[in-house]
């Protein structure tokens, strides 16, 4: 074999594969996204197909987690696997609490007429917001929370932008 041929055989051979340069760039992605901590996620992809694994803080981290990966060039579908679990484990109580602070924070959520429930670490939110913008507020709020799992919406809009 020429060294010519010997060059395009070993360069053939390191070559990365497509799915390796995705999985690449979804974890650079991941890397880059300041409000996610992508140290326990492991990547995987097969024919473009990616499978999302391991362990996130929170249920608004897995939700950021499968958009990043998404949004990826060359990804066709996304299987999120990750297990929210957070550092160190809390009462149902205690989240509820948090959760409300989180909402009495947030300048875009009147906290007065949304109540919170959480019970198996999936919170529900129900009562009167005046907007879209403020469901959506409310229930992020919520998502970001340590240890929420799973968010369930039970607002109703009165007034306002539908």
């Amino acid at each position: 074999m020429s060294q010519r041929a010997d060059h395009l055989v070993e360069a053939a051979i390191s070559a990365p594969s497509k799915d390796d340069r995705i999985a690449a760039d979804i974890r650079s992605a991941l890397m880059r996204d300041a409000d996610l901590d992508s140290s326990r996620i492991n990547v995987e992809v097969c024919k473009g197909q990616v499978v999302l694994a391991g362990v996130v803080p929170t249920g608004w981290a897995k939700i950021q987690a499968g958009e990043d990966a998404r949004w990826t060039p060359g990804v066709t579908s996304v299987i999120n696997d990750l297990t929210v679990a957070p550092r160190g484990l809390r009462e149902d109580a205690t989240l509820a609490i948090e959760i409300e602070r989180a909402l009495r924070r947030d300048s875009a959520v009147n906290a007065d007429n949304i109540d919170v429930t959480v019970e198996r670490r999936r919170a529900t939110l129900s009562g009167i917001v005046r907007s879209w913008a403020e469901r959506n507020a409310a229930l992020e709020d919520a998502l970001h929370v340590p240890g929420i799992v799973d968010v369930r919406d039970g607002l109703s809009i009165r007034g306002g932008e539908t």
